[in-house]
């Protein structure tokens, strides 16, 4: 629900600075037509540009570089227990 509310808020904020900024009155019909054709490519360019960004996200290298093995030290007190066990076989 949120990421929806996040989406509706963008969306209207676009719209909002489409307006603003070439100062469109939506009373009249002629400012109505520029208006849907400058959100409308706006939507267009949103839309391009979010798959140019996942294309490059998913074509990124996410792994390390090395092949190094990493060594993970046992406890203290496992090997005190086979320390034990190998001291009581013989």
């Amino acid at each position: 629900m949120k990421i929806l509310m996040l989406i509706v808020m963008f969306l209207f904020l676009g719209a909002l600075f489409i307006i603003s900024n070439n100062n469109l009155y939506l009373k009249e019909s002629e400012n109505l037509v520029i208006f849907k054709s400058l959100y409308h490519n706006w939507l267009s360019h949103v839309y391009d540009n979010s798959l140019k960004l996942t294309g490059h996200v998913v074509n990124l290298d996410w792994l390390p570089d090395t092949n190094e093995t990493i060594q993970v030290q046992q406890p203290k007190a496992q090997n005190q227990t086979k320390q034990i066990k190998q001291n009581a076989t013989k």
